[in-house]
């Protein structure tokens, strides 16, 4: 993804879809800021899955210590807009 600007807003709606189809849910009922494991009933490995679409959907690797972090699409996005940064992509 390097030198590819990408917006948050683009992030957002990739990892909702990757989110409703991990969860079998409708997307106008996901709200991104609440805590996904309690609004959801997930478990890490439901979170897993989807961080590993999102890892093989934008060609980046998550650091597990991070990904252990997140529990809201908001963080998600930022953890996602982060390592696309990092990997030399702007994130607008």
């Amino acid at each position: 993804m390097e030198n590819k600007t990408i917006t948050k807003r683009e992030i957002l709606d990739k990892v909702v879809d990757l989110f409703v189809q991990q969860l079998g849910l409708n997307d106008d009922s996901v709200p991104t800021d609440v805590n996904f494991y309690q609004e959801y009933a997930m478990d890490s490995l439901d979170c897993i899955g989807v961080l590993m679409e999102i890892e093989s959907e934008y060609h980046i690797s998550i650091p597990d210590d991070k990904a252990k972090e997140v529990c809201t699409l908001d963080q998600i996005v930022d953890l996602v807009a982060e390592t696309l940064e990092g990997s030399g992509c702007k994130v607008a």
